[in-house]
């Protein structure tokens, strides 16, 4: 019997087994789909991934291109056509004009004449309809040059808008040139973390095989992976600064690179990142530092321009709101006008005709009551412009304060800079120093980390100093003529 338990389970089991492979080879077929199915998949997400793409920015180009989009200026463009049009409307009341003069009536009641003569039955005067029409000429002979000055207000508020363009272009420069500054300072500073980075990780690595040698403590190889930490989250903020920099330099531009720079780093780096940092979206090519210096240092020794294109302005303005005061003013005395007319008249009196009718008036007006209309408007104009006169002086006053803070600025920060240069050689060379005495066992860790914090906090003081130098040249060539 046991025997035979044992022959019908084996029989079972083989059942079993026949039935799995069975199964197995029923699947097979979408086995294989899923395989094709991920390998497909993988091969896609490795095409898709892509290169990070290169931005090239000059400086030069930024500032074209911040003026070329500025909507500020195309607003302003604006309103200079408008100001042309204005001053050649004004100027247009100069001449005589010529336009087709005609009218038409119509009257209920017509008058009549009423003779007592036998046989006269009565003559109306006149018709019921009434028109006139034919070209006519008038011409301001003498208004005390009332005209003549608010034309020339208009061309002066024209020149004001010109010279507005000019000092707005002047603004977008300065702020396009600091925001490029700043996009500048960020890119550096990922090249330097980054830099130390990799130096330290290459200390890591030593220090992390002396340890497994037995020649370091566990110590230094866990504050030597902390610098590494340390440093590793140092660069990531550092190119989150270069994206927001790089946003603001965008905004200011108008033009829309339609590159991610998210995680942006500098160029040439990306064929030696740092170990464990991630992949750049982009790659950043700007001017270099030195090379921005020399493009404006040559302003840095000029004069401040007291007909800068903002205080010009202004002065345009005081003397159009004045020239239109005086207009107004003339307004106080005669007006005399001519004009003349050639028409087709009808009717001809009591003849029911249409005739030809030349006629040539000349009118004077001459007001003798108007509340002070004239005068409070002038007065009006006279004190617009003596404000803006006051507004010229305070204007002048600044441009020569800041003109001077910012040369006195410019010494310093130079002078500082020479300092820094010497800074920051002994700094490096210290921290070489110190990493080696650590490997002769002569120095502790911690002092290795002390004067890599050292020559790195000296490159970013000597890094601020050339950007705050490039931002004071940049205001004084604002300012300059």
């Amino acid at each position: 019997m046991e025997k035979i338990e044992r022959r019908e389970k084996g029989k079972g089991k083989r059942k079993k087994e026949k039935g799995k492979f069975k199964s197995l080879i029923c699947n097979f077929p979408l086995v294989i789909f899923l395989l094709f199915f991920l390998t497909f998949c993988l091969n896609a997400a490795l095409l898709n991934a892509k290169e990070p793409q290169i931005m090239s920015i000059s400086m030069t180009d930024a500032v074209e291109n911040a003026i070329k989009n500025s909507p500020k200026l195309k607003s302003l463009g604006m309103e200079l056509e408008a100001s042309k049009y204005a001053a050649d409307s004004q100027r247009s009341l100069l001449y005589p004009r010529f336009f087709i003069d005609g009218t038409f009536r119509y009257v209920t009641e017509v008058p009549s004449l009423e003779i007592p003569i036998p046989g006269f039955s009565g003559k109306k005067l006149g018709d019921n309809i009434n028109y006139s029409i034919g070209p006519a000429v008038i011409w301001t002979l003498w208004d005390k040059s009332s005209t003549r000055k608010n034309w020339l207000g208009a061309l002066e508020q024209k020149k004001s808008k010109e010279n507005e363009i000019k000092a707005v272009k002047k603004q977008i420069t300065l702020a396009t040139r600091i925001a490029y500054f700043q996009v500048q300072l960020a890119l550096e500073q990922v090249r330097m973390i980054g830099d130390y980075l990799k130096l330290s990780q290459a200390q890591y690595k030593d220090i992390n095989l002396s340890y497994e040698a037995g020649a370091k403590s566990k110590i230094d190889e866990m504050m030597a992976n902390q610098e590494v930490l340390a440093k590793r989250k140092l660069l990531r903020q550092a190119r989150a600064d270069l994206a927001s920099a790089l946003r603001d330099l965008l905004a200011l531009t108008g033009e829309e690179k339609g590159i991610d720079i998210s995680l942006p780093f500098y160029s040439g780096g990306q064929n030696d990142l740092p170990d464990g940092i991630e992949p750049p979206t982009a790659i950043i090519n700007m001017d270099s530092i030195d090379d921005s210096i020399k493009t404006i240092k040559k302003h840095a020794d000029s004069e401040p321009d007291m007909q800068h294109p903002a205080i010009a302005s202004l002065e345009n303005s005081a003397k159009s709101f004045a020239l239109v005061s005086e207009g107004l003013k003339s307004g106080l005395w005669p007006k005399i006008q001519l004009s003349a007319k050639s028409s087709i008249d009808y009717p001809n009196g009591p003849d029911l005709s249409s005739f030809n009718q030349n006629s040539v008036n000349l009118s004077a007006a001459f007001p003798l009551f108007e509340s002070g209309k004239t005068k409070n408007a002038a007065k009006e104009q006279s004190y617009r412009a003596s404000a803006i006169e006051m507004r010229i002086d305070q204007s002048e006053n600044d441009l020569t304060r800041d003109w001077d803070k910012a040369m006195d600025q410019l010494k310093g920060l130079l002078s500082q800079q020479e300092i820094n240069s010497q800074y920051v050689k002994q700094a490096e060379d210290l921290a070489g120093i110190v990493y080696k005495s650590y490997t002769a066992g002569r120095s502790t860790f911690l002092e290795v980390q002390t004067a890599n914090i050292q020559a790195l906090d000296a490159k970013t003081q000597s890094l601020r100093t050339d950007i705050q130098i490039l931002i004071q040249l940049a205001q004084l060539e604002n300012m300059s003529k």
